[in-house]
C-alpha cells in the first residue's frame, strides 16, 4: 500500500488497512504543530465545582401561647315568684236577679244576671256583708247580689264598703212636699203623690240609729207616708233621702229634713 500525504491529507492507492491507518493518524498528531497544544477533545476537563447549596435557615417564629381568659361565673338572679292574687269572685248557686241596690226593695236590672255556675267579680259589700257589689265579664255596670245565693272565695270584710248609688232618670219626676216628724223612737216621713205612672212606688234610703249603732236601710212603699224606727242615742244624727220609682227608673233623690 502506498500512502501519499498532500496538504496534510492522506491519499491511499490501495484498500486501506485499518490498523495502519490508525498508526499513521497517531503519527500525524504527534508531528503536527498543534502537538504542543493539547487537543480539545483529549484535554481532561477541569471539573467546575458545583455550587453547594447553602441551606437557608429560616427562623421559625416563636409561638407565644395565647392566654385564654377564664370566664367569670355569671351571676344568676332568681326573681322570686309572686303569685297573682286571685280576684274576689262570687259563683251563682242558682239563677238569680242582680239589683240596683243591696236589697229586694231595689228593682232588678231586668233579667237573670247571674245564672247557676256563673262567676262575677266582687268589688264591694254593704254595711252588714249581706249583699255584694259585683260586675260580670262583658258588662260595663255593677249591680248587687245577695250573699245567700252565691258562693265566694274571699272573706267578706276584705271587700270595701260601697254606698248605694242607684242610676237615675231625669224623665222620672222627683218627690214633692217631703216632710218628717219625730214621735219618740219613730220618725214619720210624708210626701205628695207623684203623677200616675206604670209600676209607681216610692223608695226611702236612710241611715238610722239602733241601740247606739247606725245602720243603712232601704224601704219601699206605694203610700205617701212611712214611719221609720230611729233611736236618739247615736253619736251622729240620722238622715235619709227618697225617690220616686216607676217603669222608667229612679228619679233624682230628695233629702229628708230629719227631725
Amino acid at each position: 500500500m502506498m500512502v501519499e500525504i498532500v496538504d496534510n491529507r492522506i491519499h491511499l492507492d490501495e484498500e486501506p488497512d485499518m490498523r495502519k491507518i490508525f498508526f499513521i493518524l497517531i503519527s500525524m498528531v504527534l508531528l503536527s504543530p498543534i502537538a504542543c497544544s493539547p487537543l480539545p477533545f483529549l484535554a481532561t476537563p477541569t471539573p467546575t465545582p458545583s455550587a453547594t447549596a447553602t441551606p437557608t435557615i429560616t427562623a421559625s417564629p416563636t409561638l407565644t401561647p395565647t392566654q385564654t381568659e377564664t370566664p367569670l361565673p355569671t351571676a344568676t338572679f332568681t326573681v322570686p315568684f309572686t303569685p297573682t292574687p286571685e280576684k274576689p269572685a262570687v259563683t251563682g248557686t242558682r239563677n238569680t236577679f242582680c239589683r240596683w241596690g243591696p236589697g229586694t226593695v231595689y228593682r232588678s236590672i231586668g233579667f237573670d244576671f247571674l245564672e247557676e255556675g256563673d262567676i262575677a267579680i266582687a268589688e264591694g259589700r254593704d254595711y252588714d256583708d249581706t249583699w255584694y257589689w259585683v260586675v260580670l265579664e262583658g258588662f260595663s255596670f255593677h249591680c248587687w247580689v245577695s250573699a245567700s245565693i252565691v258562693e265566694v272565695n274571699f272573706e267578706p270584710k276584705s271587700l270595701p264598703y260601697v254606698p248605694v248609688n242607684v242610676p237615675t232618670n231625669n224623665q222620672v219626676p222627683s218627690p214633692k212636699g217631703v216632710s218628717a216628724a219625730r214621735n219618740g223612737n219613730q220618725v214619720v216621713v210624708s210626701w205628695g203623690a207623684a203623677p200616675a205612672a206604670p209600676e209607681l212606688e216610692y223608695l226611702i234610703e236612710a241611715t238610722l240609729c239602733f241601740n247606739g249603732f247606725q245602720a243603712d236601710l232601704a224601704y219601699s212603699t206605694t203610700n205617701t207616708s212611712m214611719s221609720l224606727p230611729d233611736d236618739t242615742n247615736c253619736s251622729q244624727k240620722s238622715f235619709g233621702r227618697m225617690y220616686v220609682v216607676n217603669k222608667e227608673g229612679y228619679s233624682n233623690p230628695v233629702n229628708i229634713p230629719w227631725p
